[in-house]
């Protein structure tokens, strides 16, 4: 008898090859006045996901933006490698239409997990802009590691030669370390929420995607194996955890403040801004130079907060701040009109600034010291926190919570059912850790 076997033919990651080139495009796009080395910041501005715009529907557009926008060269290359890696293989099993599903909800769930844990990862979080697909490519993660839990990586710390591991593993360390390094606040510019929420996201829409038909087992193929699953259960569990804290604390979340500064300096204006938490007593100084200068020193002086509702439209001082290094004291002279709001912080200050500028070398070393410096300052504070605790994170942590419990049972009794045929790429891929 004569058995004649039809070969599928395979698939070709068409969406993975689109995601990657609009990424690339948009990040030519927005960097080219900075030699592609970097976006500019007016980019920023435009396109990054803010928690505290929210509640602003005209701004939702940033949901969707923020997941094609990186912050400079290294940012989308390592993305776009980890695309290119884990999604060939993740599309070529799983289909055109539902791989572009499952990357564009692990992206907006991992914005939505941002937003959830602020009250975890610190209320400064409101006004820190974030971008790039890594929340996306996080849930793509998640689908690979559970379709080819057994696929070889070739897992690089450097200098150290390469050595060989499971993708299972390597994923499951990957996941743990951003919720880990989100619990302990490890780097403020890394959004490790938001790649936890992409992963957990990934997991529970990989399985309800797979089951829109009935499963077909994989012959001699085994998933996870008990341990790694305990250990991503566990791992899922401790994410479950903050977000059910993050749920219960949201209605706290207040006092968050962004300041708008305008200096002039030898008739050349400069604007920028700067952040302030009341509760956790924190501050982000601006990144231009003469608005830093001018923030530092109301920082310094103690006037950041005074008497609540305190105005004098005739507030003049003349003090000496101490920076808080070995840094030598300066002088600061200041006059105009000063003025608190309710809860005791500066809302505005419109007159002279006279202070001594300490300048510094490539290496953070002081160089010299300029003297009797003269700005015009003009500053304004709005306390942007307001309701979004109790009208946007408090909801958006309920749902984390929910689709965490759901990420966990698919773990625990369904991951098995995920399982895919392996895919020869033809090499094996350097990872580095």
């Amino acid at each position: 008898m004569r058995v004649i076997i039809l070969a599928r033919k395979r698939r070709r990651p068409y969406v993975t090859y689109l995601l990657i080139l609009v990424n690339v495009i948009v990040y030519i796009l927005t960097s080219l006045q900075n030699s592609l080395l970097e976006t500019s910041s007016e980019w920023i501005d435009t396109l990054a996901y803010m928690p505290s715009l929210t509640g602003c529907p005209r701004e939702w557009y940033r949901f969707l933006s923020c997941m094609f926008t990186h912050a400079d060269f290294m940012h989308i290359f390592f993305n776009m490698y980890f695309l290119f890696i884990f999604g060939r293989e993740v599309e070529t099993r799983l289909g055109h239409l539902k791989y572009l599903v499952l990357y564009l909800l692990a992206g907006l769930g991992a914005t939505a997990f941002h937003t959830a844990f602020t009250p975890v990862g610190g209320s400064i979080g409101l006004v820190i802009p974030t971008v790039g697909a890594s929340g996306a490519i996080s849930g793509i993660l998640a689908s690979h590691m559970l379709m080819f839990p057994g696929r070889k990586l070739a897992a690089w710390i450097f200098p150290l030669p390469p050595v060989v591991i499971s993708s299972s593993y390597y994923l499951l360390i990957w996941f743990t370390m951003q919720v880990l390094y989100g619990y302990t606040r490890f780097e403020s510019g890394t959004a490790f929420f938001a790649h936890a929420g992409g992963f957990v996201v990934g997991i529970l829409v990989l399985y309800l995607l797979r089951h829109a038909r009935k499963p077909r087992p994989e012959i001699g193929r085994t998933g996870l194996g008990a341990k790694p699953k305990a250990i991503l259960g566990l791992v899922i569990v401790a994410l479950a955890a903050g977000a059910v804290y993050s749920y219960f604390t949201s209605k706290n979340l207040t006092g968050v403040y962004l300041l708008s500064i305008h200096t002039i300096r030898n008739g050349h204006l400069t604007e920028d801004v700067a952040v302030y938490t009341m509760v956790e007593n924190k501050t982000v100084s601006p990144s231009s130079d003469d608005p830093r200068v001018v923030f530092n020193r109301i920082v310094w002086a103690g006037l950041l907060q005074y008497q609540p509702s305190y105005t004098n439209p005739d507030f003049e001082d003349s003090t000496t701040v101490f920076p808080p290094s070995l840094w030598p004291p300066l002088r600061l002279y200041m006059k105009g009109s000063i003025s608190y709001d309710q809860l005791g912080v500066l809302q505005s200050f419109e007159g002279k600034m006279i202070t001594d500028v300490i300048l510094t070398d490539s290496y953070g070393r002081v160089r010299s010291v300029e003297k009797n410096v003269e700005y015009q300052v003009s500053m304004n504070s709005e306390e942007v926190a307001g309701d979004l605790g109790a009208k946007v994170v408090g909801p958006l942590a309920l749902l984390s919570a929910v689709v965490a419990v759901g990420a966990l049972i698919v773990t625990l009794t369904k991951s098995d059912e995920l399982l895919a045929r392996e895919v020869y790429l033809g090499f094996r891929p350097l990872i580095p850790i």
